[in-house]
């Protein structure tokens, strides 16, 4: 299971890509410039590069702190990668993915904005999402779960949670990570905290939707929606890391984006478009079952 990304407010704040980093959490606040680099790779436009992770992998998967976020590769990375350093572990574009969701303790926008959250990352990827339906699961330790989904692969799992009662925890978001086996990844989790603040002295729930922040700049505690936290995360669940570009929905602290608009940007869609369709079929994936 890799380490992932979390979201946390401060008080009065939200520093929303406070990672959560193998248990870790660190607030991010760091800087990084809004540039394309990506954009050099002159097979970028026209096919699946030789060597697609190439400077552009995920190196501080698992101790991202904010002096190193300008050290993150520009538009995009991977999570994991193969041996050979080029090759950007993933699910098989050819078979359907399926998720199923716990909504028991969603906001009210909750279960919708999951839902067009995972019809946005299906137009970037080209993947098929298949709801499965709701599920009383509040947590996974693997990606086979046999007494409940024998005999395949446990399908994702979005489970919204209640953490009110600790108030060192109303500011945590959530996180999402996929898992892997061998070199593909068959599941992945994503985990919601409803009672999530953007700011923790007045108690100010976090929107849902999928609104543009206002203004200019940095888009601030107020700018952040539960549209653009699911976005970002659902985007590590398929194995996309981090960017030190602040323009991209994939930068790390969330409030700190520049993109007002709540939709992946160029740098995001690349990564993964890599990561979908257009990088074609996985010669075979590993049967469902116990580690």
């Amino acid at each position: 299971m890799p380490a992932e990304t979390g979201h946390r407010p401060k008080a009065g704040a939200l520093a929303a890509a406070v990672l959560i980093m193998a248990g870790l959490l660190m607030a991010c606040s760091g800087g990084g410039s809004a540039t394309d680099d990506f954009a050099a790779d002159p097979q970028a436009d026209t096919g699946v590069p030789n060597c697609p992770a190439a400077g552009h992998r995920d190196t501080f998967a698992s101790g991202l702190t904010p002096d190193r976020i300008p050290n993150l590769p520009a538009g995009y990375s991977f999570t994991f990668v193969k041996d050979d350093g080029c090759t950007p572990i993933r699910f098989d574009p050819c078979q359907p993915i399926h998720y199923v969701m716990n909504p028991a303790q969603a906001p009210p926008s909750g279960v919708a904005d999951v839902e067009e959250a995972f019809a946005r990352l299906a137009r970037a990827t080209g993947l098929t999402f298949v709801n499965d339906g709701v599920t009383e699961e509040v947590s996974r330790r693997g990606p086979y779960v046999e007494d409940r989904y024998p005999n395949r692969w446990a399908p994702i799992l979005v489970a919204w949670s209640r953490r009110s009662g600790d108030r060192a925890n109303v500011e945590v978001v959530g996180s999402g990570f996929p898992y892997r086996v061998q070199d593909v990844l068959v599941s992945g989790m994503l985990t919601l905290n409803s009672d999530a603040v953007s700011d923790r002295a007045k108690d100010t729930p976090l929107p849902g939707g999928f609104g543009s922040a206002p203004g200019f700049g940095a888009i601030g505690a107020e700018g952040v929606t539960w549209g653009r936290v699911i976005l970002h995360e659902l985007a590590h669940v398929v194995g996309l890391g981090h960017t030190r570009d602040r323009d991209q929905l994939m930068y790390p602290d969330t409030a700190q984006q520049t993109s007002h608009t709540t939709e992946y940007r160029s740098g995001d869609r690349e990564g993964l478009r890599l990561l979908g369709k257009e990088a074609g079929c996985l010669p075979s994936t590993p049967s469902p079952g116990p580690a």
